[in-house]
């Protein structure tokens, strides 16, 4: 398996202290299902066994699973584990089968999810053949979420906090405490169930963030001025309630220019479109990235270009619900003051609907066609870079906007489109304004409804494929499609749950409603 990444922790009674130590170590203990040629008979009797001095804790690329590993402890039976997820205090629960379980090697595999926290117990067993006694019992935190330089505490202002306590400073101290020579990705956590204001703007500049509720009981943050997240290093919002009612920034998330280093323009990134260098292109390389956020009261955009010539490889929005009362001409996705593109949109099992009515805006917006062309972007040097992904899978779309054209200025070279299981309800011709521009398109399962015109065929659009974009089913949600979020309510204290049997039977819309 390929693995991404180290923490080795020495073992004390009940307690975790990370040590740096190298690859070798791991490469010294067994590999799962190591038995010595006589068992674990290897002359050691009459004691009691000591506890490794650590243990390894390695997540997968792809970040679904993990290695545990250990040294090979002479004269045991074996090694007893019960793993714990205790990302919700009030509710923990075993991890696959790992319940004082006894290991016979070196070395197990879990499950394990993004941004999570497992209790590990640990012991080795004696074997009673050769009279060798247990060890002692052990107990660690393994975490596969980023590493933290601050929790802000219930309560505060959060612009208030970091004006107060520098982003920079902060990481810097962090660093230095942890010998590190670069900082890859950290991270800033809100307390579990927290509630905050933030009253201005906060500037990440080129770190790689991520900032955070809990996953268990997400915090709620209400923005009031001028509140927006700025940056160019990468962005990862989750677990987050943000209260946009009286927010008068014109975007949740801005490009920022702060601080840029010249390493992330395109020309000394090496990109090239047919042998020529792409310049003065400012590239955000890391995702922005939304993940389990609600957002209520949306006036005006979700991303926004800020009239800086940017970049972005990917945003994605996944697992949240998003509920716009946008009445102006500003785009969700606005990347039309002097944005080019954004490679990768990902949107999935996600509620993006808006209250009003709204002919002047659209969806998703790039400043013109030419400049959107990704091969002008990234080059031709690699088809990934020459390449583009639209892909949106189980979304549910309401009246987000009902009569501007909903995709404007993409480009189709290098572009490939998914529309699957997703619902489009009072959405001013998605098919048509998605497609016209070429590009190869995939559509499965969607399902259209226009209420105010019966007329509206774009449905009908064939894919690359040939076949029909959606089915026309009116998707009967169950609440009402013009309510506020109720941020502290389940599921935002709206519903919609289809009452189509086609759309529920075939899975159609955000899953939470299935």
């Amino acid at each position: 398996m390929t693995m991404n990444r180290m923490n080795l922790f020495p073992l004390r009674h009940r307690a975790m202290l990370p040590v740096a130590m190298t690859l070798a170590l791991i490469a010294a203990g067994c590999a799962d299902g190591y038995e010595s040629p006589n068992g674990f008979d290897v002359g050691v009797s009459d004691q009691t066994l000591v506890t490794p001095p650590w243990l390894a804790f390695v997540v997968s690329t792809d970040g679904t699973k993990a290695t545990i590993s250990w040294p090979l402890v002479l004269g045991c039976e074996g090694y007893e584990v019960t793993m714990t997820n205790i990302d919700n205090p009030d509710s923990t629960y075993i991890v696959d089968h790992y319940d004082h379980y006894l290991v016979d090697g070196c070395s197990m595999t879990a499950n394990v999810q993004e941004d999570s926290r497992y209790a590990f117990q640990f012991k080795v067993v004696g074997n009673p053949k050769f009279n060798n006694r247990d060890g002692e019992v052990l107990d660690t935190i393994f975490s596969t979420l980023v590493p933290s330089i601050v929790t802000v505490p219930d309560g505060s202002d959060i612009y208030k906090f970091f004006t107060e306590n520098p982003i920079a400073q902060l990481a810097d101290d962090y660093r230095q405490a942890n010998n590190l020579d670069t900082l890859k990705e950290i991270a800033i956590d809100l307390q579990m169930g927290g509630h905050y204001t933030m009253s201005g703007p906060l500037e990440f500049e080129g770190y790689n963030m991520t900032f955070r509720g809990a996953k268990a009981k997400p915090a709620l943050v209400t923005m009031t001025d001028s509140a927006a997240f700025f940056g160019w290093g990468g962005m990862k919002l989750k677990f987050l309630r943000f209260d946009c009612t009286n927010c008068t920034a014109g975007s949740l998330i801005y490009m920022s220019e702060t601080n840029f280093s010249d390493a992330n323009l395109s020309q000394n990134l090496g990109y090239e479109r047919n042998g020529s260098p792409i310049n003065d292109l400012k590239n955000v390389l890391n995702p922005v990235y939304l993940s389990d956020v609600w957002v209520k009261n949306l006036r005006r955009s979700l991303v926004h270009d800020n009239n800086i010539s940017c970049c972005w490889w990917n945003l994605s929005i996944i697992n949240c619900i998003i509920q716009g009362c946008n009445s102006t001409s500003s785009s969700f996705i606005s990347f039309d003051q002097a944005g080019h593109i954004i490679k990768e949109v990902i949107i999935r099992n996600s509620t993006l609907y808006n209250i009003y009515d709204n002919s002047s805006a659209y969806f998703l917006r790039f400043q013109n066609q030419s400049n959107a062309n990704v091969q002008k972007c990234y080059g031709t040097t690699s088809s990934e870079l020459a390449s583009q992904i639209i892909n949106f899978t189980n979304v549910t779309f309401s009246k987000i906007y009902t009569g501007q054209k909903w995709f404007n200025n993409i480009n189709g070279t290098g572009l490939s489109g998914t529309f699957s299981h997703c619902i489009f309800y009072d959405l001013y011709q998605p098919f048509r304004r998605s497609m016209e521009k070429g590009g190869t398109w995939s559509c499965r399962f969607n399902f259209f409804f226009n209420p105010d015109d019966d007329s509206d065929t774009d449905y009908t659009r064939k894919d690359s494929s040939g076949s029909p974009c959606a089915s026309l089913y009116d998707p009967q949600f169950q609440g009402d499609v013009t309510q506020e979020l109720d941020l502290e309510a389940p599921n935002g204290g709206v519903n919609f749950r289809s009452g189509e049997y086609m759309i529920v039977s075939n899975a159609g819309g955000d899953t939470r409603w299935l």
